[in-house]
């Protein structure tokens, strides 16, 4: 079975981890949606576009351009979730399933590595249906072993 960026083309995803058991702050909303080797969505305040490509040699591994944000101001918790998720999504470098969520394995300011975790958004069935279920259930095993 061969992964592309297909897997990917045309889903949204709602983030529910901006760390391993760092959920998202209430009354915020982070989304990513890929289309077209482009990623866009909003960041908590603001909204984010940029590029993106997944190598041929292992199309796990993924590669985003640098990220471009609107720049409106929002309350400080919000802002400082926003700015560590943005500041994450730049150091993205694998891509994968967990459990039927999207994982985008990144490098933490520490160094060390850390997941942002994504749950399907409901317009990813409704919009694709033959990118729903059937991808997550035939890549998460092969994935679960990269990511962890």
């Amino acid at each position: 079975m061969k992964v592309s960026a297909a897997d990917l083309d045309g889903t949204d995803w709602a983030l529910t981890e901006v760390a391993e058991g760092q959920p998202v702050l209430e009354n915020t909303e982070i989304t990513i949606r890929f289309e077209d080797g482009a990623i866009s969505g909003s960041a908590g305040c603001n909204t984010y576009t940029s590029v993106y490509s997944l190598s041929e040699d292992n199309p796990f591994l993924i590669t985003l351009e640098p990220v471009t944000a609107t720049r409106m101001a929002c309350d400080d918790p919000v802002m400082d979730q926003e700015t560590a998720y943005l500041s994450a999504l730049q150091t993205v470098s694998i891509w994968g399933y967990r459990f039927g969520d999207l994982a985008l394995l990144y490098t933490a300011d520490d160094g060390t590595p850390a997941l942002l975790i994504f749950a399907a958004g409901q317009q990813r069935y409704a919009h694709r249906p033959d990118h729903g279920i059937a991808v997550v259930r035939r890549h998460h095993r092969r994935i679960a072993n990269i990511l962890y």
